[in-house]
C-alpha cells in the first residue's frame, strides 16, 4: 500500500508539469483575437462620428495569407456606401473612405477576412451625432473709436449642435482694424456656449466716419459665421489756448479738430474786487497860503509875549 501512494506521488510529479507546459503551449489558441477596426472622421468627438460628413473605416491587426475583406454594414442602419464593400488586401490594412451616416445612437460596423490569416473578423461601435451649429452675439453693437486707439468688445457663442466645435480663429476686417489682444476661443461641447472678450485696434490711418467692423467666427469642424459692429472713427484733435489781448477777460480756448468742426469754448476768469479808501486833496491857493502864514505869525507872537510876561515876572 504505501508503494502505491509513493508511485501515485512520483507519476503526479511528473505529470502536473507536462500539463502545465501543455497550457503554456495551448494558451493563444484558446485566446479569441480580433481584427482591429477603427472609424476615422476628422473633426469628430471620440467614439461618434458626424452626421452627413463621410468618413473612413480601417482594418488592421492580422498575420498569414490574407485574401479579401468584407465590410459588414448590417449593425448601421443609417449608413451608406459608394464603393465595393469587398477588396481585396494587399498589406498589412484595408480601409473603405467613402462612408456616410444619418443621426442615430449604438450603430456598428463590422470587418470579416478571407484567407488563411488570423484573426478573421472584428468590429467597432460608434454614435452618429449632428454637426456643430454656431450662433453669436455681440456687445456693444456700436461703439467709438479714435485712430490709433483701442476699444473693447465681448461675445457670446453658442453650440447647438451635438459635436464639440473646435475652434480655429476669429478674424476682423476691413484691413484698417486688427485684434490688439483677446478673441481666442477654445472647444465649445453640443449645446453649451462661451463668452469671449475682443480688444480690437483701429490703425493711426484707419478711415474716419461710420464704419463696419465685421468679425468671422470660424471653427475647424463647422461652417463659419460673421457678426457686424458699426465702429465710428475719430480723428485725433488739437488744443489751442490763446491769451486774449491786454492780459484781462479770461482765457480763450480754441479746438480744432482735423475732422470739419471747429468748437470754441471761452472760460471766463472769476472777478476780483477791490476796495478804494478815498482821500480828500484841498487844492493849494494863494489865499490859502496867506491865511496859514498869519495864524503862524498869531501863534509865533503869542508865545513870545507869554515867555516875556514870565521873564518879567521872576525879575
Amino acid at each position: 500500500m504505501v508503494l502505491c501512494r509513493e508511485l501515485f506521488i512520483v507519476k503526479i510529479k511528473i505529470l502536473l508539469p507536462i500539463l502545465f507546459v501543455l497550457l503554456l503551449l495551448l494558451l493563444p489558441a484558446l485566446v479569441t483575437a480580433t481584427v482591429t477596426v477603427s472609424i476615422i472622421q476628422s473633426g469628430a468627438d471620440p467614439g461618434s462620428v458626424i452626421a452627413g460628413k463621410a468618413f473612413t473605416v480601417t482594418a488592421s491587426g492580422w498575420s498569414g495569407t490574407c485574401n479579401s475583406a468584407y465590410l459588414d454594414l448590417s449593425g448601421c442602419s443609417v449608413c451608406n456606401i459608394s464603393e465595393s464593400q469587398t477588396k481585396t488586401i494587399s498589406g498589412s490594412s484595408i480601409s473603405w473612405t467613402t462612408l456616410t451616416a444619418s443621426k442615430a445612437t449604438s450603430q456598428s460596423i463590422a470587418v470579416s477576412i478571407s484567407g488563411t490569416c488570423t484573426p478573421d473578423s472584428g468590429s467597432s461601435s460608434f454614435d452618429v451625432k449632428t454637426s456643430p451649429s454656431l450662433s453669436a452675439s455681440v456687445s456693444p453693437t456700436s461703439t467709438s473709436v479714435t485712430q490709433g486707439s483701442t476699444f473693447d468688445m465681448s461675445l457670446n457663442i453658442q453650440n447647438s449642435g451635438e459635436t464639440t466645435a473646435q475652434f480655429g480663429s476669429i478674424t476682423v476686417s476691413p484691413s484698417d482694424f486688427s485684434i490688439s489682444s483677446g478673441c481666442s476661443p477654445s472647444s465649445i461641447l453640443g449645446g453649451q456656449n462661451a463668452g469671449i472678450s475682443c480688444t480690437i485696434l483701429a490703425s493711426s490711418s484707419a478711415t474716419t466716419g461710420s464704419r463696419t467692423l465685421t468679425l468671422t467666427i470660424t471653427p475647424s469642424n463647422a461652417d463659419a459665421i460673421t457678426k457686424t459692429v458699426t465702429v465710428t472713427v475719430n480723428a485725433p484733435s488739437a488744443t489751442t489756448t490763446t491769451q486774449p489781448e491786454g492780459g484781462a477777460g479770461g482765457t480763450t480756448t480754441t479746438t480744432i479738430a482735423t475732422t470739419t468742426t471747429i468748437a470754441t469754448t471761452t472760460t471766463t476768469l472769476p472777478t476780483t474786487t477791490t476796495t478804494t479808501i478815498p482821500i480828500v486833496i484841498i487844492p493849494v491857493t494863494t489865499g490859502w497860503m496867506i491865511l496859514i502864514f498869519i495864524i503862524i505869525v498869531i501863534v509865533i507872537i503869542l508865545v513870545l509875549t507869554y515867555k516875556s510876561t514870565i521873564f518879567r515876572r521872576r525879575l
